[in-house]
């Protein structure tokens, strides 16, 4: 019946769909004009294909996480340079919000419990 089911990989939308689904998201928030939200749409989705090619790049979790991690600080790093100080100071709090609840392990949490083993 019910058996693997728990250990089906989890798919993801394309790149394009999660980039404009955060985009969406940023521009109602943050209040981003035309300009800046396409500039912010642009790098989400090169951060999106990243993401894909570094989870299809590798089974190792370490190399992954470490990759992943890179790539956020990527991102972050350029985004702040696309929106304002107030806007950035928002996006970090929405980011907080977001990420909780998402098996991020919170402060000083483990982020993969399985590590353990």
């Amino acid at each position: 019946m019910g058996k693997g089911r728990g250990m089906q990989q989890y798919q993801a939308a394309d790149p394009a769909t999660r980039a404009q689904r955060m985009t969406d998201q940023m521009t109602k928030q943050l209040g981003l004009d035309d300009a800046t939200s396409k500039k912010v749409y642009d790098l989400t989705l090169a951060r999106a294909q990243k993401v894909d090619a570094i989870q299809k790049g590798t089974d190792d979790n370490k190399t992954k996480n470490q990759a992943l991690n890179a790539n956020a600080d990527d991102f972050k790093s350029k985004l702040k340079g696309i929106l304002t100080p107030d806007q950035f100071t928002k996006f970090e709090s929405m980011r907080g919000r977001m990420g909780r609840g998402r098996g991020n392990g919170g402060p000083g949490g483990s982020t993969n419990e399985n590590d353990q083993n």
